[in-house]
């Protein structure tokens, strides 16, 4: 694969962006080029992806910035905090005080992990202060083991409780190119979620009710628990047997294994590496490669089903620019299934309650199946 960067902002650039949305309204799917969300298209066999961008080091002068608030109010400006003025914070707050609102990456503020983890040249100082100012922030943290995320919230709780903000919790994912030192931060950060999320439920209250202002991205198998009622009415149209087969994520295949159990289920291993686990690294070739294994091995399969998130593209191509068509050239003869996967499910975040029911319900045995 390779990777080729898009020219650097101009002003030509800006002022034909914004004419263009001008002329064609903010439903357009470029804006999320400005805003940060991340964005894959393709042409051809090409993918272009346009990734989450740090809104104050893309050349803006404060005149374009206002214009872009005035196109986009509403959105989350997504900065992490490196060469942010907290004048203009303040400034943008109070000017655009419905409009404007930023998703600050602070990750976490232990300076052990900084320095392993984060841009140098983040002011830390000027971070926290833009924390105490912002109005209606998101608050995105990661959590590594129970003490630094603990610390993180004894900054960060009162600043969120006086100017509204709220907080977006995520596990650390490494890929199989991560350095050992992400990859042990990951695994210890998991280990510690359990404790974490039993520290904040107990004390709710005391942290001025935190599950109200809070929304967890956690491990995939716990959003797979939080939706297995709605992945099993997914699956009714499935017909069963020995010869079907139901493709899925290896963070899904604990909680689809146990709601199909008169169907073969299996885990197809992301293609990213490491830890992540969930449909959009699943690809057409490890689909292929592990059909291939199956009929190698006199397992003909005559039915399949996969999940549509991980055709990621157009809701036609996985991450390599590859479609069904690939699997059906190859295996003529297999009927394949695309279950869709609702917008709901694969945008959604968790909440704190959701998460201690999911530890909860595993207390006694991790394969309890009343949990289902």
């Amino acid at each position: 694969m390779k990777t080729r960067y898009l020219p650097s902002y101009t002003k030509e650039n800006f002022d034909l962006f914004i004419n263009h949305m001008a002329g064609r309204g903010n439903k357009d799917k470029r804006i999320q080029l400005v805003m940060g969300h991340p964005w894959i298209n393709k042409t051809r066999k090409t993918l272009h992806y346009y990734p989450t961008c740090d809104f104050f080091n893309l050349g803006l002068t404060t005149d374009q910035i206002e214009t872009l608030i005035q196109y986009f109010p509403e959105r989350f400006y997504y900065t992490t905090g490196l060469n942010v003025d907290a004048g203009l914070i303040k400034y943008l707050g109070k000017k655009y005080h419905d409009k404007f609102r930023l998703h600050l990456s602070i990750v976490t503020f232990d300076p052990a992990i900084r320095r392993k983890m984060m841009n140098p040249a983040i002011d830390v100082n000027t971070l926290e202060r833009i924390c105490k100012i912002a109005w209606r922030p998101q608050f995105f943290l990661m959590y590594f083991d129970k003490e630094q995320f603990i610390g993180d919230l004894d900054i960060l709780n009162k600043y969120s409780v006086n100017n509204e903000g709220s907080f977006y919790i995520h596990k650390l994912y490494y890929n199989k190119l991560s350095p050992n030192s992400v990859k042990e931060y990951s695994i210890h950060g998991d280990h510690s979620f359990r404790s974490i999320v039993q520290y904040l439920k107990l004390n709710d209250r005391k942290l001025s009710a935190i599950s109200k202002r809070s929304s967890f991205a956690p491990a995939s198998v716990i959003f797979a628990w939080r939706f297995r009622k709605e992945l099993k009415e997914l699956f009714i149209g499935c017909r069963g047997g020995s010869r079907e087969a139901v493709f899925c994520s290896t963070g899904a295949y604990p909680i689809i294994k146990k709601i199909m159990k008169s169907m073969e289920v299996i885990p197809i291993e992301n293609a990213i590496g490491g830890c992540v686990d969930f449909t959009l690294g699943m690809t057409v070739r490890s689909i292929i490669m592990k059909l291939r294994e199956l009929f190698e091995n006199g397992i003909i399969l005559r039915r399949m089903y996969l999940p549509g998130s991980m055709f990621a593209v157009h809701n036609q191509y996985d991450l390599n620019g590859d479609s069904v068509e690939d699997i059906k050239n190859e295996f003529p003869g297999l009927k394949i299934t695309v279950i869709h996967i609702p917008q709901n499910i694969l945008r959604s975040t968790l909440s704190l309650n959701t998460c201690y029911r999911y530890y909860q319900s595993h207390e006694v045995n991790h394969h309890d199946d009343e949990a289902y």
